[in-house]
């Protein structure tokens, strides 16, 4: 609670919250009275402290504090009770006295029982699934002398597509102008990661000859890996952006310090090659799916690892952490596409054994639509809470990779060599 208030206090402070008004409750109008009465004499509705104590219309302000928290809708209009935020910033600062006695009113009210806990907050209306375009709305064309695609990842404003090829080329896609800008080169080593930093124009794509390379797009700064980084098969930047995970063809995972380039962990993720990596939303834990069929969890800050599942038959292609924590998919050799809890509980399986998954990404603004792709062309669209395909691409090749946007607006799809998009709505 004193949490909940600092904060209210701190969006205050960054809004001016001081005309906002809430609603006073549907019901028990005469408790609400007798709650607001003043401490002192007992006179019941003014809301207001009859001295200047210090501790002027702080259990009025608690009791309205009640309200607005239990409120299904706090930005109404209410019907008598003022926001109990107003007052709390003068001269742009927050007033830390008044801020205390109201934290203490509203601690006093709760443990009397007469105002009771907070209502908890409505569960949020379901958001209809995404759909997905049948038919790609343009595509970005291919070069013979580049080979199929193998790896692509949005930079985090969307404005760019870093895309990976089978002989060594990385190309940097301007996606409004579905055109190419610029490119890096791994020597017709076979490129077998790409991704991009979370907020800096910083892009890292691997191969299994040269390791880990790094381009900015915009930036003057450039981070090395100072260790060998190896034959790397897989990587992704922490959710702050300050560490890189690699995987490697002997399935160790690397956590390294992006800037300094020393590595920061090192776990043995399986006995054979790393095939995706990612991280939970905090970036205190990553999840890594190996060609061995095992999907490990390990956690970054205490350097151990949290569980080890025998996920796949035949191998454990890919894996992406759900957006809210909650869960981790992981696809397979076997076709199948299984969710599991951080802590190895298995929850869903979507789908039925048959061509291999390659792919699979969580949408970026909801939870519960999860894409994926297998070596027969079929991207899937999947409603994770009912365990159901809601949409399906069928796509002439072998599909490689997908990705959304950062926005969710469209869904990048890797074939052959050439990569198309769909316009995504909702």
């Amino acid at each position: 609670m004193r949490r909940a208030l600092r904060v209210c206090a701190g969006i205050a402070l960054a809004a001016g919250l001081g005309s906002l008004t809430v609603p006073a409750p549907a019901q028990d109008s005469d408790a609400q009275k007798s709650a607001l009465a003043c401490p002192k004499c007992g006179k019941p509705g003014t809301g207001k402290f009859c001295s200047d104590d210090g501790a002027e219309l702080a259990r009025a302000d608690a009791v309205a504090l009640h309200v607005l928290l239990s409120s299904p809708q706090p930005s109404e209009v209410g019907r008598g009770l003022t926001n109990p935020l107003n007052g709390l910033v003068k001269d742009g600062k927050v007033d830390l006295e008044r801020l205390h006695a109201l934290i203490t009113a509203y601690d006093e009210l709760v443990k009397s029982g007469k105002l009771g806990a907070p209502a908890p907050a409505p569960p949020p209306a379901a958001s209809a699934m995404p759909t997905v375009a049948p038919e790609p709305a343009f595509k970005l064309p291919g070069r013979d002398a580049d080979g199929e695609v193998t790896c692509l990842a949005p930079s985090a404003d969307g404005a760019y597509l870093c895309v990976g090829y089978e002989k060594g080329a990385v190309h940097f896609w301007d996606v409004p102008k579905r055109e190419r800008v610029s490119s890096a080169n791994h020597q017709n080593a076979r490129v077998l990661a790409v991704g991009t930093h979370p907020f800096a124009p910083l892009v890292g794509h691997a191969s299994s000859e040269f390791g880990v390379k790094f381009t900015l797009i915009k930036s003057t700064r450039s981070p090395r890996l100072r260790e060998g980084s190896g034959s790397i098969t897989r990587l992704a930047f922490s959710p702050d952006g300050t560490h890189l995970a690699t995987g490697d063809g002997r399935g160790e995972l690397a956590v390294w310090d992006l800037w300094s380039g020393t590595s920061y962990r090192k776990f043995a993720a399986g006995s054979a090659g790393v095939t995706g990596i990612s991280f939970n939303p905090e970036g205190s834990q990553v999840a890594v799916s190996n060609d061995d069929g095992k999907l490990v969890v390990a956690d970054v800050a205490q350097g151990k690892l949290v569980c080890e599942l025998a996920a796949h038959d035949g191998g454990c292609s890919c894996v992406a952490w759900s957006r809210d924590g909650r869960a981790i998919a992981s696809g397979g050799a076997d076709g199948v596409v299984r969710l599991f809890a951080p802590g190895g509980k298995a929850l869903r399986r979507l789908g039925t054994p048959g061509k291999r998954a390659v792919a699979l990404a969580f949408h970026p603004k909801s939870d519960a639509c999860l894409a994926t792709a297998s070596t027969d062309g079929r991207v899937r669209v999947w409603d994770v809470n009912a365990g159901e395909a809601v949409a399906e691409l069928v796509i002439p090749a072998t599909v490689n990779a997908i990705a959304w946007n950062p926005e969710g607006t469209a869904l990048f799809v890797a074939s052959g060599g050439s990569v198309q998009c769909h316009e995504v709505k909702r």
